[in-house]
């Protein structure tokens, strides 16, 4: 197929065309983003060296990060099966045995969860409806309410914290080096542009 684009002709093969043709038409500088979107028709929907469900490097990365979440959130939650908690619920009750005996507010504990999205509200009912924390309106602001442990439900997240104990065996395998790398580029990630 021969392709005319701004006084350039290139000649474009329909079935050759790969990645490495590819770069080498992105590199020019005129109007890159318009050769990219005709180009995109007869690029291959993957990559030689890649599985054929990924567009590109960057779509693997991202569904290998979703993968590995799904993969490290199945091993804590088939630790946590025996005490009938999921891992939101054990993160709250490991967040309020931090402050045991004393008490966290909805909010406080919110920003202590490395889950910003959950549902604290949800949360906290099944944890009440368990009487694993109980939930207290604070006697100097009645609009404030407290959670906190009992001295059994705080011995309870003790003994489900103690399946935890080697909770990094899941990435022990990995070298010092490759662990300073991938927090690097994790928080790089989370951080974007700042």
């Amino acid at each position: 197929m021969l392709v005319h684009l701004f006084g350039v002709e290139a000649i474009i093969s329909v079935f050759s065309m790969n990645y490495w043709y590819y770069n080498m038409f992105k590199q020019i500088s005129f109007k890159r983003n318009l050769f990219e979107q005709m180009l995109v028709i007869y690029l291959p929907r993957s990559y030689p060296t890649m599985d054929k469900h990924y567009r590109n490097i960057y779509h693997q990365l991202i569904a290998n990060l979703h993968k590995t979440d799904g993969y490290i959130f199945n091993y804590f939650a088939q630790k946590l099966a025996p005490f009938e908690l999921s891992v939101q619920q054990y993160i709250v009750l490991r967040r309020l045995s931090e402050a045991y005996p004393n008490s966290l507010t909805a909010g406080e504990l919110k920003e202590k969860m490395t889950d910003v999205n959950s549902d604290m509200t949800r949360l906290i009912d099944r944890l009440v409806a368990k009487n694993l924390v109980l939930r207290e309106v604070d006697p100097n602001n009645r609009r404030r309410v407290n959670l906190r442990l009992t001295d059994e439900s705080n011995r309870f997240t003790e003994a489900a914290a103690v399946e935890f104990k080697d909770f990094e065996s899941i990435v022990s395998h990995l070298t010092d080096d490759e662990v300073h790398l991938m927090n690097t580029l994790l928080n790089k990630i989370r951080n974007g542009n700042q």
